[in-house]
């Protein structure tokens, strides 16, 4: 059995809400860390919270839950 690995995935460089708070992917990854939580983030570029975000992510995603 394979650790647990949670992957985070972001659209950041485009938000459609300017001025909302961001959480910043290093930060999380970081607390995860030190939490003993393995993770793995991707940043989907030019995006925000729009439908290319999610477009993307299981592209994006697919090589870490399907690695060997």
């Amino acid at each position: 059995m394979r650790p647990l690995l949670i992957v985070m995935t972001y659209g950041m460089t485009n938000d459609i809400c300017p001025g909302a708070p961001r959480s910043d992917p290093r930060t999380n990854a970081t607390v995860l860390i030190a939490a003993g939580i393995r993770n793995a983030f991707y940043i989907s570029t030019d995006t925000g919270q729009e439908f290319q975000t999610w477009r993307r992510n299981p592209q994006a995603m697919a090589p870490w839950l399907f690695r060997e």
